[in-house]
């Protein structure tokens, strides 16, 4: 019988640093402080006050490293997001988009499963609701928008080029492309939901029954493609392509209703879409140019026991490049301080949940965990736990890098202790990107963004929050089922 009372001390870091954050409303990095602070006293209670602090330091430098490896990806991202924002390509997509002429259903499967995750793939940090936010809201009354903005952000296990794959990577010590095919696995069964949750919204199951086959396509497609690209070696692009392609697909089915805004609108596309492209492009070249490639990868490593992180290797130098060219340009007033403290703090948080992770592996307390969760002696119920347990961290963090960071250990020896650790491993990282996107963050994201768009309602007024916190929570229900199946089907294949 497994034990609650260990195996609540055992958590207790993660649970604290989620009562504060869910609760009390307190940023990422105080609770992740506190989290600390507990993991270090439940470090000494286990190891009968005799915990090695020499470790502290190896804990510390991979911690760092871990962070700067993600931080590095951050600030580009964030600055690249302003300058496009500014610029107003950001509001020319928007227009762009709401142009084309085809059905509010089809351009609800074309932005949910094609164009936002294309966008949120390449630079992060919910660049996608600022267009689909608008988009939405433009077509729809405010109930069903804000619920299509939240589907919209369905591709997060592979936005930011990949981060929470290769953060994943580094820390269960898999191969990011072999991590991205087993992702990908797990992910195909969730997008074809999301493009039939969409629309359902949209118009019940009358629209359900009339367009469900091309939701169920382009969301099997969106994962096919994922994997592909994982198999060929291209996981920080594999979500640009994958979005990208089910985008042309989903034209090229509709050409007769778009060619003539296509024809019309072709240069100011590909000038509004260019910094999009070069950053592909520029991706690409250095991927597989080998001699840059090599020269790159060596120019700078960074390495700790048992990491390593080569720093112009990382798909963030190619932001911040394009950032920079942008920059030149379009002269723009930028406001660096806001920037760099969302950065900072973004950081911030992360390194203190993955210094909570490093103390919790080093000091035992991992191992405990999983003694405990191992106890149980039924398989099929730990199948049914430990996703639950992505679901929550990835619902509580809002971030698919920081679930990882506190949990993907615990999944990875778990796996290993009842089958295959790389099957777990990769439904923590999907499971966490996919929370995510129905976390407290993303909903507090989406009102703020909304709040220039919403439409007045007349009458009584309507917690639009509340409405979409209990949408979010039935999501995550339906993908918790889904998620369970598809481990559970895998386990047995294996």
């Amino acid at each position: 019988m497994i034990n609650f009372i260990n195996i609540f001390i055992d958590l207790s870091p993660i649970i604290i640093c989620g009562i504060l954050i869910a609760a009390f409303k307190k940023p990422a990095w105080q609770s992740g402080i506190a989290g600390v602070i507990i993991a270090l006293l439940i470090a000494q209670y286990k190891m009968h006050y005799a915990f090695d602090y020499n470790n502290i330091s190896n804990i510390f430098k991979s911690s760092i490293i871990l962070s700067l490896s993600a931080f590095i990806v951050i600030l580009p991202g964030l600055y690249l997001n302003n300058i496009l924002t500014n610029n107003k390509t950001i509001d020319g997509i928007v227009n762009l988009v709401s142009s084309f002429k085809m059905s509010n259903e089809i351009k609800v499967i074309l932005l949910l499963l094609g164009i936002l995750p294309a966008l949120e793939s390449l630079t992060g940090f919910g660049v996608s609701l600022f267009i689909g936010v608008p988009i939405f809201f433009k077509m729809f009354e405010n109930t069903k928008a804000f619920k299509l903005s939240a589907l919209g952000m369905s591709i997060m296990p592979w936005g930011t080029l990949g981060l929470s794959l290769i953060i994943g990577a580094k820390l269960s010590g898999y191969d990011v492309n072999s991590l991205a095919k087993h992702s990908a696995i797990f992910s195909i069964t969730i997008f074809p939901v999301i493009g039939l949750i969409g629309l359902f919204v949209i118009g019940k199951f009358k629209t359900l029954k009339k367009f469900s086959l091309v939701a169920i396509l382009s969301g099997l497609f969106l994962g096919a493609m994922l994997y592909i690209m994982a198999s060929i070696n291209m996981v920080e692009i594999s979500g640009i392509v994958a979005g990208l392609s089910v985008a042309i697909i989903v034209g090229l089915l509709f050409k007769q209703k778009l060619e003539t805004t296509i024809d019309n609108n072709i240069q100011k596309s590909i000038k509004l879409l260019y910094p999009y492209l070069l950053i592909l492009g520029l991706i690409c070249t250095c991927k597989f140019v080998t001699p840059l490639n090599n020269f790159m990868y060596n120019l700078l490593i960074l390495k700790s026991n048992n990491l390593s992180f080569s720093v112009f290797n990382s798909p963030g130098i190619i932001l911040a490049l394009v950032a920079i060219i942008l920059r030149i340009i379009h002269p723009i007033k930028l406001n660096h301080k806001m920037i760099i403290k969302r950065g900072y703090i973004s950081g911030l948080s992360l390194f203190i949940f993955i210094l909570i992770s490093q103390i919790m592996n080093q000091s035992g307390i991992i191992n405990n965990m999983v003694e405990i969760i191992l106890s149980i002696n039924n398989h099929y119920i730990i199948i049914m736990i430990m996703p639950f347990l992505a679901i929550m961290a990835s619902f509580i963090t809002g971030s698919a890098v920081s679930s990882n960071a506190l949990l993907i250990q615990i999944q990875q020896q778990i796996g290993n202790n009842i089958g295959d650790g790389i099957i777990f491993t990769a439904m923590q990282n999907s499971t966490g990107g996919h929370a995510a996107m129905f976390s407290l963050s993303i909903i507090i994201m989406i009102n703020m963004i909304a709040r220039d768009y919403i439409k007045q309602d007349t009458g009584q007024k309507i917690n639009y929050e509340s409405i979409l916190l209990k949408f979010n929570i039935k999501c995550m229900c339906l993908v918790y089922l889904i998620l369970v199946s598809n481990l559970f089907i895998q386990y047995c294949w294996r």
